[in-house]
């Protein structure tokens, strides 16, 4: 009966630590005024907040712009650049990553260079890119020749216009990075940006140095390098030249040549004179052809018949060409070979626009440069002295003639 008894207040009590505890649950659950209720997920529940989380940020930042760091086809792999604060990501790509223009459509892998301002889509279960498109948000211009470069206040000018770029900026020459330091105003370049800012600059033409030896038979006379640059000759020369092939021609009191000498980016060509002087002294036929036809040209001064050819002695001559309605034009003309073609149309040298020429651009490249050629060329006079005399290191930019 003892044992009874004892069972039942066992039971009892139970009983009512079951209530307490059921009617402090009931009260910690009521909430009043502005109180929000706590609710603690489960461990799979809190992992996939944490993982819908990161995709989203994964998200919105595959929607930013980026520029190309490096790109590797082969080994399938890509660094991006972000535009805006310099982070550098990597990224997987495979034959199935699709490459966009700005457009969305088929772009190719050649269009995916260091540089260029691209977005990204999402990566696939393997860890590689879906696609890189070229972003619509971006601009870029190429083969820009007519630029300056302050470093002191983080602005490039190109053209006219001011664009600003900070320590983000990339630049790159034969697929290394570099320093904005070795480029000059010789060079060409890609640049790409985002508003005003400037993001990427690539130099895709770069200079060399032209150097000369044996001169003293030319010494007094003029160098000629194809349409780019004429400098009078002397002793340790260097000229700075945009990359590329061109024709050289020296002459001077009766004797020079022209050769085609080529120049390396970042490299120094040296041309030896004697392989120029030749036997001599030598003359050169030239035939002029003036626009208007009724031009008046004078050569050192004294005048000639444009009409007729001319024998002239292999060297060097300012020619200074004129007409009422287009004004007077000076330029060098270097003979040195037997025949020269020269041709001076004073409507492309003044820009006027003429009527009849209403269609075709007087405006030249970017670097203020008409096409011509010089087996005989003919050069911007260079500057001169009180005297009229040409001051003995100054190279003339090319003017609109052309001579063969």
């Amino acid at each position: 009966m003892k044992h009874r008894r004892t069972a039942a207040f066992v039971l009892l009590a139970l009983a009512l630590l079951l209530l307490v505890g059921c009617a402090g649950q009931k009260g910690a659950n009521l909430k009043t005024g502005s109180q929000i209720p706590s609710v603690v997920p489960e461990s799979g529940e809190a992992d996939g907040i944490g993982e819908a989380q990161e995709d989203a940020d994964d998200e919105t930042e595959k929607q930013k712009l980026y520029a190309i760091l490096q790109i590797d086809f082969e080994g399938q792999e890509l660094r991006l650049q972000n535009v805006e604060n310099g982070k550098v990501s990597e990224y997987g790509i495979s034959d199935a990553t699709a490459f966009r223009d700005k457009y969305g459509g088929f772009a190719g892998n050649s269009a995916m260079q260091q540089g260029k301002i691209v977005t990204i889509g999402a990566e696939s279960a393997s860890g590689n890119l879906s696609y890189v498109q070229l972003s619509d948000k971006a601009w870029e211009q190429e083969n820009v020749k007519k630029f300056s470069i302050d470093q002191g206040k983080k602005i490039i000018t190109i053209g006219k216009t001011k664009y600003y770029y900070d320590d983000t900026l990339l630049v790159f020459l034969d697929n290394e990075q570099m320093s904005l330091d070795p480029i000059t105003e010789k060079d060409s370049l890609r640049v790409s940006g985002v508003d005003r800012k400037i993001a990427s600059v690539v130099v895709t033409s770069g200079h060399g140095f032209l150097t000369v030896t044996h001169t003293d038979l030319f010494e007094g006379g003029w160098l000629s390098v194809g349409n780019v640059a004429v400098q009078k000759i002397e002793k340790g020369m260097k000229v700075e030249l945009p990359e590329g092939t061109y024709e050289v021609s020296v002459a001077n009191d009766g004797y020079g040549d022209t050769k085609e000498v080529t120049i390396a980016r970042n490299e120094t060509t040296t041309i030896n004179l004697e392989d120029y002087k030749g036997e001599g002294p030598k003359m050169g036929k030239v035939h002029f052809k003036l626009t208007p036809e009724d031009a008046k040209l004078t050569i050192d001064g004294e005048a000639v018949d444009p009409s007729a050819p001319l024998e002239l002695r292999y060297g060097t001559y300012r020619l200074t060409v004129s007409d009422d309605a287009y004004g007077e034009f000076k330029r060098v003309l270097v003979v040195s070979s037997p025949e020269v073609d020269v041709e001076l149309d004073l409507r492309k040298l003044s820009g006027k626009d003429v009527e009849e020429d209403e269609e075709e651009n007087l405006d030249g490249d970017m670097n203020g440069q008409d096409d011509f050629d010089t087996s005989g060329s003919q050069n911007d006079e260079p500057d001169t002295d009180g005297a009229g005399n040409a001051t003995e290191s100054t190279p003339g930019m090319p003017g609109d003639a052309s001579g063969t």
